[in-house]
């Protein structure tokens, strides 16, 4: 739920012209800057859906989503050491915060749907 409220605030804002800032340093054309942001969006609401939908497979939706968190960490990183303004993110202090929360959700995404307990019982 919380992906689909952030990729819409998001789509809403870019609409409306609001800007985004730059997202990460690597994606420097505005147009590939906010495809990159809807791209992630899409991948969120997909993996949320996947974990709503799917008991079956809910561990390696979960590994899954755990993957996606960490591989969108370097933009994250590349904000803080930039200083981009981006996603409501204007100050040091915003970024810094956000830093610990994204581990946070990686550890979450393997809690919640069993499947740093079922690494453990198998012993993988």
């Amino acid at each position: 739920m919380a992906s689909v409220l952030g990729y819409t605030g998001r789509a809403i804002r870019s609409r409306l012209g609001v800007p985004l800032g730059r997202y990460c340093v690597w994606t420097l054309q505005p147009r590939a800057q906010l495809l990159l942001l809807h791209q992630e969006g899409r991948v969120e609401i997909a993996l949320g859906s996947a974990l709503i939908l799917s008991r079956q497979h809910r561990t390696t939706v979960g590994w899954v989503a755990a993957a996606f968190f960490a591989a969108v960490y370097p933009g994250n990183i590349s904000q803080v050491v930039n200083r981009i303004d981006s996603l409501g993110l204007d100050s040091d202090l915003k970024r810094w915060i956000r830093m610990p929360l994204q581990p946070a959700l990686i550890a979450w995404a393997l809690w919640s749907t069993g499947a740093w307990q079922a690494a453990r019982r198998t012993g993988s």
